[in-house]
């Protein structure tokens, strides 16, 4: 067995040089793959690497390329003129060529295995076993990053994921104003006549048509402790759009509802997350999210469902039983919940439910608050990734 004091002094270089194969491995996931190790000691070298890969793999296909990283890993650590492997891992000369290429490199391990012995079941081989090594490029960190989802990104992947966004647009409607348009479709009769006042005769006939503005947009989004790994993305997204100038109005609901837009106007994101995360008094708490829309509909609805508005409520259809609601300062409301999103829906032109769990094939909206919405809400679209965000709202946009 190798000594225990090596491995302890490489395990946090390995854990991040893991990164570069495409492992979502935080600060949490270290520290937790250390407690792990702590936890099963180092006198058997297979306890830990069960004990690591069950921190770190949270697919099935990361499991066998953990396993021959780890092997690899061993393999330096046992090298007598490679005693450090930062410098002289696969994994570091993959980290260096990454940094070197605007698209990173992928790595596929294929052990010397035949297929009876995959069927069969057998243990790993050891780590003596010849190793096939096959390169091609990968798709981009920018798309692998997009597809991620966002319980398995850290801050500063989201915070890159904001940088990459590009140009977006809002829904947009007609205006009941006119503007000057070289279409001949229809005179402006008005801009004619005051035109040809110097003439004394009408000498051009001016053109006008309606003008096009942006849709508001009320974002309805839920930070109760099930949405918290998707909240501060959810919210960053806002921040995106809020910075190019779509007309949005962000409101956020776990136990009360709270409205952060002038907070996400910011320039900087961090600092405009960090006061919104202050203005929310219930962040990760219950969810009320009858409560929440009664208390939308009573103090901001009816000023801001004008023009047509459309109303994304973001949330993953959960919602505090009765039980859980006792106690709180505002009362049930009467209506209940099927009968808040119906009001909501008839002052909307488009009531839209972002669901960060729907793109999950195993998700299945059992709850009676997902029930309703599902029956109420006039589209239902994933949101458990920037891509699933960026597709819902060029839908919205062209809805």
């Amino acid at each position: 067995m190798i000594e225990p004091a090596l491995i302890e002094e490489n395990m946090l270089v390995f854990l991040r040089a893991l990164r570069a194969f495409g492992f979502s491995i935080g600060a949490e996931e270290e520290a937790a793959a250390l407690a792990a190790l702590a936890a099963v000691g180092l006198d058997e070298e297979a306890v830990c690497r069960f004990a690591v890969r069950a921190v770190v793999a949270k697919r099935a296909d990361e499991f066998v390329m953990f396993d021959a990283l780890w092997h690899q890993f061993l393999r330096t650590l046992r090298g007598p003129s490679l005693p450090f492997l930062a410098e002289n891992t696969l994994a570091a000369h993959v980290a260096r060529l990454r940094a070197q290429r605007w698209q990173r490199p992928q790595v596929v391990w294929l052990r010397a295995k035949g297929p009876a012995e995959r069927d069969e079941g057998r243990p790993d081989p050891q780590e003596d076993d010849q190793v096939q090594v096959n390169w091609r490029r990968g798709a981009s960190r920018q798309e692998t990053l997009r597809q991620t989802d966002f319980a398995r990104l850290t801050e500063t992947e989201l915070r890159e994921l904001a940088r990459w966004s590009g140009a977006v647009s809002g829904p947009m409607r007609l205006s009941r104003r006119w503007r000057s348009d070289r279409r001949q479709r229809r005179i402006d009769l008005a801009r004619t006549l005051r035109s040809s006042l110097g003439h004394g005769e009408v000498l051009r006939w001016l053109y006008a048509a309606r003008a096009v503005v942006p849709r508001p947009v009320v974002m309805l989004c839920d930070v109760s402790g099930s949405m918290e790994p998707y909240s501060r993305a959810l919210l960053s997204f806002a921040h995106v759009l809020l910075q190019r100038r779509v007309p949005l109005e962000v409101f956020v609901f776990s136990t009360r509802l709270s409205r952060i837009t002038r907070e996400l106007r910011q320039h900087s994101p961090n600092r405009a997350l960090a006061d919104a995360m202050a203005r929310i008094p219930d962040f990760a708490g219950g969810t009320r999210l009858t409560e929440a829309l009664a208390e939308f509909r009573r103090q901001y609805a009816r000023r801001m469902l004008q023009r047509g508005a459309y109303v994304l409520l973001v949330t993953d259809g959960f919602e505090a039983t009765a039980s859980e609601q006792e106690g709180a300062t505002a009362g049930p409301s009467q209506r209940g919940l099927v009968g808040e999103l119906a009001w909501l829906r008839r002052w909307t032109r488009q009531l839209i439910w972002l669901n960060p769990l729907a793109a999950d094939s195993a998700y299945r909206p059992a709850t009676a608050a997902a029930q309703a919405l599902l029956r109420v809400c006039q589209a239902v679209r994933p949101a458990g990734n920037w891509a699933d965000l960026e597709q819902a709202w060029e839908w919205i946009a062209k809805a």
